[in-house]
């Protein structure tokens, strides 16, 4: 409860928004496959992280990555 008055997200979402972000970077900065960095980050695989990255930035990472990356 302390960590989510401080923060304004619960331990689980912070770690989640962290993890999103990390891959987010990824994806843009460098050609590392998506399943690579899904498992780098921490997610069970990339069907996961692919759900996640959707909710969380409104398109898929490979398409993320088409329009941002590098």
């Amino acid at each position: 409860r302390q960590f989510k008055q401080e923060v304004g997200m619960t331990p689980a979402d912070y770690v989640e928004s962290m993890r999103l972000e990390a891959g987010r970077r990824l994806a843009e900065d460098t050609s590392i496959p998506l399943k690579k960095i899904a498992t780098d980050i921490g997610f069970h695989d990339d069907i996961a992280f692919r759900r996640s990255f959707v909710r969380r930035f409104g398109t898929s990472p490979a398409a993320y990555r088409k329009s941002f990356g590098s």
